[in-house]
């Protein structure tokens, strides 16, 4: 399952083992059936949720909607990675959506420019 020359693999090591975005170019699989990157919605879904005002990650509410152990940690963790930690909520929300479009689109980039190795990827 996590061969690279044969089969697919499940590549969970940069989100869930905070290893660096670029881990992935490492990788020459046959096909990633499983990798992924969280970041938090909008923030319109989140004051659908969570109701207008101020914000934070700490709050009960996005800690209810959070299912990934430490997601929000791990979210922190690969925005000081890449920018300064920003001073309002609403940067948070930003910044983790960046960072996510990042991580996905170079990990599909170096597996498309592997074509005929690499026969796809599903996030």
């Amino acid at each position: 399952m996590n061969a690279d020359n044969v089969g697919d693999t499940h590549l969970w090591g940069v989100w869930h083992g905070l290893r660096p975005m670029k881990y992935y170019r490492r990788r020459m699989t046959r096909f990633c059936s499983e990798f992924g990157f969280e970041s938090l919605p909008d923030i319109k879904t989140i004051e659908r949720f969570a109701g207008a005002g101020k914000h934070s990650l700490d709050d009960e509410m996005l800690k209810a909607h959070q299912k990934c152990a430490n997601g929000n940690d791990k979210i922190i963790y690969y925005i000081v990675s890449r920018f300064d930690l920003p001073s309002r909520f609403e940067g948070y929300v930003y910044l983790s959506q960046v960072t996510q479009l990042e991580c996905i689109a170079d990990a599909v980039e170096h597996w498309r420019r592997n074509k005929g190795r690499c026969n796809g990827a599903m996030y």
